[in-house]
């Protein structure tokens, strides 16, 4: 562990570079007194909070993290739940469950096509692109639209109820035009977490496959420069990571 390794997995601090991502604790509220929720309403906030566009307001009696993070990637192997508070350097004040970190900024497609987002949260992943739900995959369904077909990469040791990375809605975009994206990530009864994001373009790309006959496809990348290589059960991705240059402000 250590706070280094959390840094990265979730983002950096002296950067304003990539999404911007806010750390939200649901087991207490703002000023800090307990909430005693239960796992099954905190699904239940998180549902509204996607039901209604990723609104921050939704989570405003719940305490925020004072220090976002940015990130370039999201590409998390199974770590122990409590790296999330502690990369927000929350370690003191937050119990390593039901919390989530909301992603959010607009990124900036590099090249004309049809695209879609691939992944995985354990225990919550939603992404929301130019305003459309695309991409639910998560352990609990948090909307009507979870993902139905799955890859099961290379380089994931699973348990037999894991289905793989979902496969989201397609979507088109235009190069060089700016689109707004969310994304929540999520811990809710605690003990470890993970979540990959990937993009796979639709037509147009030749991907490698797999062992299993999967696509080789790219982590979805937000920054330019060398990817962090990242160790630990991730899917296996492409080396050739095309960027959607990401801006935090809106």
């Amino acid at each position: 562990g250590g706070g280094g390794g959390g840094l990265s997995l979730f983002g950096m601090r002296n950067t304003s570079q990539g999404l911007k991502g806010t750390f939200f604790d649901f087991k207490q509220t703002a000023s800090g007194q307990a909430t005693n929720l239960t796992v099954d309403q905190c699904l239940g906030i998180i549902r509204n909070f996607v039901a209604g566009g990723m609104n921050e307001a939704t989570f405003g009696r719940f305490f925020k993290g004072p220090e976002p993070l940015y990130t370039s990637q999201i590409l998390i192997p199974t770590i122990s739940a409590e790296e999330g508070p502690k990369a927000f350097n929350l370690q003191d004040k937050v119990q390593p469950r039901m919390w989530c970190v909301h992603y959010k900024g607009q990124v900036t497609a590099p090249v004309t096509g049809r695209f879609r987002f691939v992944g995985f949260g354990d225990d919550v992943l939603v992404v929301r692109f130019n305003n459309q739900m695309v991409l639910d995959s998560s352990i609990y369904d948090f909307t009507s639209k979870s993902a139905q077909q799955h890859y099961l990469f290379d380089g994931l040791q699973e348990p037999s109820w894991f289905k793989g990375c979902g496969i989201g809605t397609e979507f088109n975009v235009s190069a060089k035009s700016k689109y707004p994206i969310d994304i929540v990530i999520g811990e809710m009864p605690g003990g470890v977490f993970r979540a990959y994001v990937l993009i796979e373009q639709v037509g147009g790309a030749a991907y490698q496959k797999d062992s299993k006959g999967n696509p080789i496809i790219p982590v979805f990348r937000m920054t330019p420069g060398k990817s962090p290589t990242v160790e630990g059960d991730v899917p296996k991705v492409a080396d050739e990571t095309p960027v959607w240059q990401a801006s935090s402000g809106l």
